[in-house]
C-alpha cells in the first residue's frame, strides 16, 4: 500500500477510508432492505424508466445490494475484498446513472430507499459518484473488514465507532429529497 494511503486520517482510531467504505456498505445494506420490505415504490420507479419487470427487479436489485453491501463490511482486504470493492464501486456508479436519468426525465420519486419517497436530485448523482469513488479507492488499496477493523480498536472505541459509522449511513438514507443510497 502506498506510504500516503497508509497515512489517511484516522477516525478513532480506524483509517477513514475505511470507515467511510463501512458507510458505504451499510447504504447499500438499508435501501436493499427497504426494497425487499417494500418493492412498490421502486418498481415504480423502474417502471417509469421503462425496465422491464419492475416488481421483480426491484426485489432483485434490494437483494443485491444486501448481499454485496454485507459482502463489503466483511470481505477480508485483498482478493475477494478487491473484487467486491469494485463490484460496490460498479453498482454505485450504475446508481448514479439511473438518478441522473430519473432526473432527465423528471420522476418524484427514484425508489432508492424502497420504504419511503427519495426525489432524484443532484446531491444523489454526486453522493452516489462519491460512493463509488471510496469503493474504488478501496478495491486498489484496501481497507479493514468491519469485524476486523473493530476488534483491533478493543473497547469502548469500537463501539463508538460502530455507532458513529451506523450513525454516518443513517444520516445519509434519512436525506431530505435525497439520498446516498443509490438509484
Amino acid at each position: 500500500m502506498a506510504e500516503w494511503a497508509q497515512a489517511v486520517v484516522t477516525l478513532l482510531g480506524v483509517g477513514l477510508l475505511a470507515a467511510l467504505y463501512w458507510v458505504v456498505a451499510l447504504v447499500l445494506v438499508v435501501a436493499g432492505v427497504g426494497k425487499l420490505a417494500d418493492p412498490a415504490r421502486t418498481g415504480g420507479a423502474m417502471a417509469a424508466l421503462g425496465l422491464p419487470a419492475p416488481r421483480f427487479g426491484a426485489r432483485v436489485v434490494g437483494a443485491w445490494e444486501v448481499v454485496l453491501g454485507g459482502a463489503a463490511l466483511m470481505a477480508p482486504r485483498g482478493g475477494v475484498g478487491t473484487i467486491v470493492a469494485a463490484l460496490v464501486a460498479a453498482t454505485y456508479l450504475v446508481l448514479a446513472l439511473v438518478v441522473a436519468v430519473a432526473i432527465r426525465r423528471g420522476l418524484a420519486d427514484c425508489g432508492c430507499i424502497g420504504v419511503r419517497a427519495s426525489a432524484p436530485s443532484s446531491l444523489h448523482v454526486a453522493l452516489n459518484v462519491g460512493s463509488a469513488l471510496v469503493a474504488a479507492t478501496v478495491s486498489v488499496f484496501g481497507a479493514a473488514d468491519l469485524v476486523s477493523g473493530l476488534e483491533d480498536l478493543g473497547l469502548p472505541w469500537n463501539l463508538l465507532t460502530a455507532v458513529v459509522v451506523a450513525g454516518a449511513a443513517g444520516a445519509l438514507v434519512a436525506l431530505p429529497g435525497g439520498s446516498a443510497a443509490e438509484q
